[in-house]
């Protein structure tokens, strides 16, 4: 996805991973069971990305829910970075931003 790209050119590709697997387990419980939070692109995030993303929205959240949940995962990261680096709030707006695109 190119959502996940584009947070790993930003912050690494193992954080980013790892807001997907963050981001995709919000939705485990109904669907899948958890994903660990390792960071790792293995073949249970593989598969539970394309179960998610894959099956009729009917009986799944779907892509696009997914997608939000991304987005809200990549949030409240930038939040956190500038909760403990206050002076990283200049860049918050334009990260947000950048998330929610």
């Amino acid at each position: 996805c190119k959502r996940v790209f584009d947070a790993a050119v930003n912050m690494g590709a193992v954080p980013a991973i790892r807001l997907l697997q963050q981001a995709m387990n919000t939705f485990s419980d109904d669907f899948a069971g958890d994903i660990v939070t390792d960071g790792q692109l293995g073949p249970k995030t593989t598969a539970l990305l394309n179960a998610l993303c894959g099956v009729p929205a009917e009986y799944v959240p779907g892509e696009a829910a997914v997608v939000r949940a991304f987005q809200q995962a990549r949030v409240r990261h930038y939040k956190d970075i500038v909760a403990a680096n206050p002076a990283d709030a200049q860049y918050l707006a334009a990260w947000t931003a950048r998330a929610l695109k």
